[in-house]
């Protein structure tokens, strides 16, 4: 192995604020820590002290300690063991967190506060090439371990790489007493509800989730890019058990061999997902889900969330879905299901159940368009032959422009209401209410990736709001503008993802705001085209989930230039002028 050892042996002490400064560029000080003058050269050493001393009384939840760590590339020095965490682990080596430790990356070397970093642009790197740089074999198992209570700990403004876990399925390492099973290059959670926030995870290999792997546990992963990641199971993440919640989260380009190109899930968890985009994620030849795999006792909720160009092998080209011991409804809400594509069954769902009733399966307003199938409907619902399945209720949603429709055994009960249909009549085994067929839903611009809707679109407020599990006031829609226009005085809800913002307007009016633009997605650095505004008379904004203004230009706006600093992800574009607000939602790739 290459892997330097750290040779600072000096005491660290955090400043009167409880905060520890870690910078790699370091070239003077005592490397004590207090400041960023006597900078931690290494954050393995920060947070060997820091495990050293959790119990000392030198911070708590209520006053937790922060790790500021500079722009640079760090790696893992030492064993993750509990008992053998201060000597050089080789493989086994991770930043272990710490309990009631926050780290933050994304620092220049000179900020006083958080709110002066740039953690994009100033890069701070994790990485697991720990040993020959051009050997991957000899990386370390995991970049990141976070086990057990944590309490307050935070890791926030890093990129991880190069993490490689492909050890032993079991007989890891204890960590806070807790075993680390094989999985996830990147990040292994076991038994705990740590924040991740602002990271980039890309180029990590894992056997049971190539970047991510969570084991009994609730963490929450917020403002997230996760990319080009492989494993048999989970290219980008797996989930055993657990019940992570994924906010303003990317997927693209992830590979999972046996299932779930983006996401595995598997017994008796919870994953919820909000403003998720999964893109280009593909399996293997046999595999299914090529964005997302669920299977046995998975109770999986989604609101706001992209499968996109999305690949599986044998079926469910942007979901597989295996429904057997789920013990709650499953109910998918604002979904956009475009492009996805499989060999087999359900080029945008595939959904499979061998229980017997109990839960009910509701896709609610989702927009389901150019997705095919080679063998099954671009929304396939595939049941085993029992007397009655799950019920499945398809409401105020759009099919259109698919290599076929819907298809599925006629055992189960599956009603389609207030959805707009490619097909000419009522689909067998099905049972339909107030469904329009065969009439073009006019979208703003869909070969282009604008699926929100025109003013004459014939989906416009022919939605039942009474269809909409939740529904009320804040309720948003897949672009992030209010899911009911009007709601409170009388507003009917759409059909599809995207809700129609213009109701009250002339078409003159309308005409001034709406928002056309292309290509949707973009490229980092690449030319964003925008047209159907009058340039002279607003302004437009370029914001992240998080609400972070990434750009703003004012009366010329036909090209806006996106930024090639920023991460791959979900957008908000809005306009405003002297006479409406509206915004659509952007994806950068």
């Amino acid at each position: 192995m290459l892997l330097c050892f750290s040779q600072y042996s000096i005491s660290q002490t955090p400043d009167e604020n409880n905060i520890l400064y870690v910078n790699i560029g370091v070239t003077a000080g005592n490397n004590s820590g207090d400041s960023w003058e006597n900078a931690i050269p290494e954050l393995a050493d920060a947070l060997k002290w820091a495990r050293e001393n959790q119990n000392a009384g030198i911070w708590s939840a209520n006053d937790p300690l922060q790790l500021w760590v500079a722009a640079g590339t760090y790696k893992p020095l030492y064993n993750a063991a509990d008992g053998q965490y201060t000597e050089n682990g080789d493989r086994n080596n991770s930043f272990v967190l710490v309990k009631n430790v926050q780290i933050y990356g994304g620092f220049a070397g000179t900020e006083t506060s958080i709110e002066e970093r740039n953690w994009q642009s100033n890069q701070t790197i994790l990485s697991g090439n720990i040993g020959n740089e051009n050997d991957p074999y000899d990386n370390a198992y995991h970049i990141v371990i976070a086990a057990g209570n944590l309490q307050q700990a935070v890791l926030d403004g890093f990129t991880l790489t190069e993490g490689r876990g492909d050890g032993s399925i079991f007989g890891g390492p204890l960590v806070n007493g807790l075993e680390i099973n094989n999985g996830g290059g990147a990040i292994n959670t076991r038994s705990t509800s740590t924040l991740f926030r602002n990271l980039i995870v890309d180029d990590n290999l894992g056997y049971w989730g190539g970047q991510i792997f969570n084991y009994q546990s609730t963490p929450t992963f917020e403002n997230i890019e996760i990319t080009n990641g492989w494993g048999f199971w989970g290219g980008g993440v797996f989930n055993q058990g657990s019940g992570p919640v994924f906010k303003n989260v990317y997927f693209a380009n992830n590979y999972g061999d046996l299932a779930g190109g983006g996401m595995y899930n598997v017994e008796f968890g919870s994953p919820e997902l909000e403003n998720v985009t999964f893109f280009g994620n593909t399996t293997g030849a046999s595999g299914q889900g090529g964005g997302l795999y669920s299977y046995v006792q998975v109770n999986l909720k989604m609101n706001n969330v992209a499968f996109i160009e999305n690949t599986a092998g044998q079926a469910g080209g942007g979901i597989g879905f295996v429904a057997d011991g789920v013990n709650q409804d499953v109910i998918f809400q604002n979904c956009l299901f475009a492009g996805n594509t499989t060999n087999g069954h359900g080029g945008g769902i595939m959904f499979f159940d061998a229980q017997q009733g109990g839960i009910t399966f509701k896709i609610e307003n989702s927009t389901f368009y150019d997705n095919t199938a080679a063998t099954g409907a671009p929304l396939g619902i595939w049941y085993d032959q029992q007397e009655s399945g799950v019920p499945v209720e398809f409401n105020n949603s759009i099919v259109w422009n698919n290599s076929t429709s819907i298809s599925g055994s006629a055992n189960p009960t599956f009603a389609i209401s207030n959805s707009l249909l490619q097909n000419e009549e009522c689909l067998p085994n099905t049972v339909c209410s107030n469904v329009i067929f065969n009439t073009d839903p006019l979208f703003t611009d869909a070969e282009n990736g604008d699926f929100s809707l025109t003013e004459n679109s014939p989906a416009v407020n022919a939605g039942n709001n009474a269809l909409y599990t939740g529904l009320n006031e804040n309720t948003l829609d897949l672009a992030g503008n209010p899911r009911v226009f009007g709601y409170g005085q009388g507003g009917v809800i759409d059909m599809g993802a995207y809700e129609f913002q213009g109701g009250d307007l002339s078409a003159a009016d309308f005409n001034s705001v709406k928002l056309q633009y292309y290509p949707n997605p973009v490229k980092r650095g690449d030319v964003l085209n925008i047209t159907g505004t009058e340039a002279n008379q607003g302004t437009i904004s370029m914001y992240s989930l998080t609400g972070q203004l990434i750009l703003q230009k004012e009366n010329s706006f036909e090209q806006i230039q996106i930024p090639g600093n920023i991460p791959g992800g979900i957008y908000i574009l809005k306009y405003e002028n002297n006479k409406k607000t509206t915004s659509v939602k952007l994806i950068v790739k």
